[in-house]
């Protein structure tokens, strides 16, 4: 064999070990998540592990800090994408019924993706430009014990005493379909109430507004992180389910804009609108809480179909939907 011959067989012998070496490989960080796109139970310990994460491989673009504590003592977080000094915050929230987990899921994806892509641009600007100017404040599970009862059943209560309550509360359907927290309390229902009286008396599986507005630590988490923003131009807010996007307005002085983030929704996601304006009966709901306070533009977006817990198979699709939620709403009120 001559020197040429040699010299050609060693050339293939590197290509083909070059190949094989990276077949071999698992996959690289610029094709790996740290948030999971398969978990179809996505709990407070996924998410706590990926906020660790997350902020420690991002700290110029995600903060977080804790707002408080559950009955159980879970953690109540809060992100903060972009620039915590910046004039203007939109504010999200998901998880706040336990049953609709997967939105805490779709969240933090969304999360992700805007600080892998920090570089990315929107119309012009770049994302470390638009949340430089308008920063995303996130609590991303709102009811972290609920979630645990639905996904796991009250075995996963960690004090007895409490345990205990929760198994002797009047439920509908099995665990799985919990809607409030640990206590009994359906958050959604613990804002304050501007009309209508709540039929539900009694610590529950759903429906029960609480002994007093703001009684629970989740709901209180809530309302101090808005009262600590300083410009705060929108809320999102994530629940599920029915495909539909419920909108509001406290009077026709900003109707235009509130009816303009609702719209925006309504594009990305192909859901139905709901103008839920003059509803009566509030029953104590974030929205009328934000449209009433607030008077700033509010969505609440229900994701999925089929019954809840939504099915995981739509988690993918789900997240397709939503996830330039974050940039086209901060370029709105830029």
């Amino acid at each position: 064999m001559n020197t040429s011959s040699k010299g050609r067989i060693a050339v293939i012998l590197i290509v083909f070990l070059t190949i094989m070496t990276a077949i071999s490989q698992p996959v690289s960080a610029a094709t790996s998540y740290i948030v999971s796109r398969s978990d179809k139970k996505y709990s407070y310990s996924d998410m706590k592990k990926d906020i660790e994460e997350l902020t420690a491989k991002y700290p110029d673009r995600l903060t977080s800090r804790v707002l408080g504590e559950s009955a159980d003592g879970r953690n109540i977080y809060a992100l903060c994408l972009g620039n915590p000094e910046a004039e203007k915050q939109i504010f999200v929230t998901a998880g706040m019924h336990a049953r609709e987990y997967i939105n805490c899921q779709v969240v933090m994806m969304m999360v992700e993706r805007y600080c892998r892509n920090y570089g990315g641009k929107y119309k012009g600007k770049t994302y470390r430009q638009l949340f430089d100017e308008v920063a995303v404040y996130i609590i991303p599970m709102v009811n972290p014990d609920g979630i645990a009862i639905s996904e796991f059943g009250p075995s996963v209560i960690r004090d007895a005493a409490l345990r205990k309550k929760v198994q002797k509360m009047p439920r509908r359907g099995g665990y799985s379909n919990w809607k409030s927290n640990a206590r009994g309390v359906d958050l959604n229902h613990n804002y304050k109430m501007y009309a209508g009286k709540h039929p539900q008396k009694k610590p529950a599986s759903d429906n029960y507004p609480g002994p007093s507005r703001f009684s629970e630590s989740e709901t209180k988490a809530v309302r101090d992180l808005m009262k600590s923003m300083t410009n705060m131009k929108a809320c999102l807010n994530y629940h599920s389910m029915g495909q539909v996007i419920y909108w509001g307005y406290k009077n026709k002085s900003y109707k235009s804009k509130s009816y303009a983030l609702a719209k925006l929704f309504k594009q990305m996601t192909g859901y139905y609108l709901i103008d839920e304006s003059y509803t009566k009966a509030t029953y104590g709901d974030l929205e009328h809480y934000v449209i009433n306070e607030y008077r700033i533009p509010y969505v609440c977006i229900e994701t999925g179909y089929g019954g809840v817990p939504v099915s995981s198979k739509q988690l993918l699709p789900i997240y397709k939907k939503l996830m330039y939620s974050f940039e086209k709403t901060a370029y709105m009120y830029r």
